[in-house]
């Protein structure tokens, strides 16, 4: 058996032309600088931060809130000094009820933009919030609890930053 002979091979296509570039995007903007952290020892601004460590027991608890939807005064010089600047707290609080709050402002401050607020959303679910506060001259907290029963309140100072010498 003979095998036949092979055809001419074809000649190659002309390649395509090339198409053009596409423009270049724009660039989009710079976004928006975030929150600054808290200062350390020496701080930008000469503030030293003064922190309260590990602390155990709490330094205020349910017994030191009246909880009758009215406010009321809670001195807290004995822990935070008078020469503070700015104070941060840490707050925890729960309820067998949803809805229960606790609001907090230095004493003397009437706009409502500088009330700290917290509460209980869902039932038997704790709310557990920092915040920082501008620290009144006389070390004192105005602050209003719902009325209701708490299954607990706990108040802690984180720290606070102190003026330079």
């Amino acid at each position: 058996m003979f095998a036949g002979t092979h055809g001419l091979q074809g000649e190659q296509g002309i390649q395509g032309v090339k198409g053009d570039t596409g423009e270049t995007g724009s660039q989009g903007e710079q976004g928006i600088q975030g929150v600054k952290g808290d200062t350390g020892e020496a701080g930008a601004d000469g503030l030293t931060w003064v922190g309260t460590g590990d602390f155990t027991p709490r330094h205020w608890d349910k017994d030191d809130f009246t909880c009758d939807g009215a406010r009321h005064e809670l001195d807290v010089s004995a822990v935070v000094p008078i020469a503070a600047i700015v104070a941060k707290f840490r707050i925890r609080l729960n309820s067998a009820t949803a809805g229960h709050y606790i609001e907090i402002r230095p004493k003397g401050f009437t706009n409502d933009k500088n009330i700290f607020r917290s509460m209980v959303l869902i039932a038997n679910k704790p709310a557990d919030k920092e915040f920082t506060v501008e620290w009144p001259a006389d070390s004192i907290l105005e602050y209003e609890c719902s009325s209701g029963v708490f299954t607990y309140i706990d108040l802690d100072p984180v720290g606070w930053w102190l003026e330079p010498v």
